[in-house]
C-alpha cells in the first residue's frame, strides 16, 4: 500500500487498484483528500497492471460533503472539478464502493465514476439546499440524467438522502453488496473486466432528460408542489432552473450554468444566513467544560417542551445548568428529535448571558426554535420574529445583549 497524501492510500488487488480515503470522522472532501485522489488516480491509470479502480473510504462513512473549515476561503487546487473530470475520463472503469453516507461533493464523486455499489445501510444525497447553496460540482447535471428528472427535482430540493434499495430502483446504484465492501468492490470491478462492460459516463446518458424535454409542465408543477415551504428561500428555485439547464442545454453548457447559480447563492443574504445558522448550532453543541461524563437530571415537560426540573430550592448554578443542558443535547441527539437541540442549543446562550452577560451573534438564538414557538397558537407575542429578521441578522452579524435576549424570549427563570 502506497500512501498518496495524508488522508488517500493506493493499494492494488490483483487487477483492480483501490483508493481509499482516511479523513476521520466524515472523510470530507479536504483539500488533501481531492490531492490524493487527484494523484491516485493518475498513478492508478498508469499502472499497467491495475485494469479497474475502486473508491473506497475508511471508518463509518463513505465522503459525507465538503470540508466545512474551508467554507469562505480561497480555493486551494486542486478544485473538485478536475478530480471528476479524473474519474470520468478514465480509461479504466472506475467504481465507488459506498456505506455510510454519500452526500453533496461526496455524492458527486460517485456520479462522476462509471459504477456504484453500496451496502443496504448506505444513504446517498445532495443536502446542499439546506445551506441555502446548490450541487455545485456537477451534481444537478449528472443526476437527472440517471433518476430522472422529477426524483432529482424531489431529491435536490428537499436535501434528503434515500436509502440504497431506493437508489437502487431509480438507478442511481448498480448493485448492493454484502460483507467486506473493498472486497465486494474489487469483486463488482472484475466482473465489470470480466463481462467487458462499457465505460458508463453518466454526462452522455440523454434518455431519462429526453422524457422531459419539452415538457414544460413538469417544471411548473414542481414549483407549484413546493412553493409553500419553499418560500422565501431561493435555493430551491436555483436548483429548478439548474435542472431545466440540464434538460435544455448540453451537458457542458448545462455546468456553466449550474455554475452561475452557484455563486449567485453562494454571495446571497439568504445563503449566509444558513451557513451562519448550520456553524452556530454546531457551536452550540460544545461545551468544553463541562465533563463529558456528567449525569443528567429527571426530564420533565414544560411549556417550550423539554427541560429539567429545578433542585427544591428552585435555582441551580450555571455549571450545574451547562450539565443538564449537555445531556440533554446527548439525549435529542439519540433520539432523532432535532427540534429539541435547537431549544436546547438556545437555552445554552441563555445560561451564559445570564452568568455572564455575554452578547452573542442573533444566528445563535437559532431560527428555527424562534419560528417554530412563534408559529404556534398560546405563545407570548414576544417569541413573534418573523424568518426576514432573523435570516437578515444572521447575514449581518448583528449582535444583542442578554437584555435583549430576555426581552425576545420572556425570563429564563420562567421555562427551567
Amino acid at each position: 500500500m502506497t500512501a498518496i497524501t495524508q488522508s488517500v492510500d493506493l493499494d492494488r488487488r490483483g487487477r483492480v487498484a483501490v483508493l481509499t480515503v482516511n479523513n476521520l470522522p466524515v472523510n470530507a472532501l479536504s483539500q488533501h483528500v481531492r490531492q490524493g485522489l487527484y494523484e491516485g488516480l493518475k498513478q492508478a491509470i498508469a499502472d499497467s497492471a491495475a485494469q479497474a479502480i475502486v473508491i473506497v473510504c475508511a471508518g463509518r462513512t463513505f465522503i459525507a460533503g465538503a470540508d466545512i473549515t474551508e467554507f469562505g476561503k480561497p480555493p486551494v487546487e486542486p478544485g473538485l472539478f478536475a478530480v471528476l473530470d479524473l474519474i470520468e475520463g478514465s480509461p479504466k472503469p472506475v467504481v465507488a464502493a459506498v456505506h455510510g453516507t454519500a452526500l453533496g461533493g461526496g455524492l458527486e464523486v460517485t456520479l462522476a465514476c462509471h459504477y456504484r455499489v453500496g451496502v443496504k445501510e448506505a444513504r446517498f444525497g445532495l443536502p446542499e439546499v439546506k445551506l441555502g447553496i446548490l450541487p455545485g460540482a456537477g451534481g444537478t447535471q449528472r443526476l437527472p440524467r440517471v433518476v430522472g428528472v422529477e426524483k432529482a427535482l424531489q431529491m435536490m430540493v428537499s436535501g434528503d438522502p434515500i436509502r440504497a434499495d431506493e437508489a437502487l430502483k431509480v438507478g442511481l446504484i448498480d448493485e448492493i453488496v454484502q460483507g467486506d465492501l473493498t472486497a465486494a468492490g474489487v469483486a463488482f470491478a472484475e466482473k465489470v473486466l470480466d463481462e467487458r462492460r462499457p465505460l458508463k459516463k453518466i454526462r452522455d446518458l440523454t434518455d431519462k432528460i429526453d422524457a422531459a424535454r419539452g415538457r414544460p409542465e413538469i417544471f411548473a408543477d414542481f414549483r407549484k408542489s413546493v412553493a409553500r415551504q419553499t418560500r422565501g428561500f431561493r435555493a430551491p428555485e436555483n436548483i429548478v432552473k439548474a435542472v431545466e439547464a440540464a434538460v435544455s442545454l448540453p451537458f457542458d453548457q448545462g455546468i456553466r450554468r449550474e455554475r452561475e447559480l452557484f455563486v449567485e447563492l453562494l454571495n446571497s443574504s439568504e445563503s449566509k444566513a444558513q451557513r451562519y445558522f448550520f456553524f452556530a448550532e454546531r457551536e452550540a453543541a460544545k461545551i468544553p467544560d463541562v465533563p463529558a461524563d456528567t449525569a443528567p437530571r429527571e426530564i420533565i415537560q414544560g411549556l417550550w417542551g423539554t427541560f429539567v426540573r429545578p433542585d427544591d430550592q428552585g435555582t441551580v448554578s450555571w455549571k450545574q445548568r451547562l450539565a443538564e443542558v449537555r445531556a440533554l443535547l446527548d439525549w435529542g441527539r439519540v433520539s432523532g428529535v432535532l427540534k429539541y437541540r435547537a431549544r436546547l442549543a438556545a437555552l445554552y446562550y441563555a445560561i451564559r448571558f445570564q452568568e455572564k452577560g455575554l452578547a452573542v451573534p442573533l444566528g445563535s438564538l437559532l431560527d428555527r426554535m424562534i419560528i417554530n414557538a412563534a408559529t404556534r397558537q398560546g405563545r407570548p407575542r414576544q417569541y413573534v420574529i418573523s424568518r426576514t429578521l432573523v435570516t437578515q441578522s444572521f447575514a449581518q452579524g448583528k449582535r444583542i445583549t442578554a437584555a435583549d435576549f430576555r426581552q425576545m424570549i420572556g425570563h429564563f427563570d420562567d421555562y427551567t
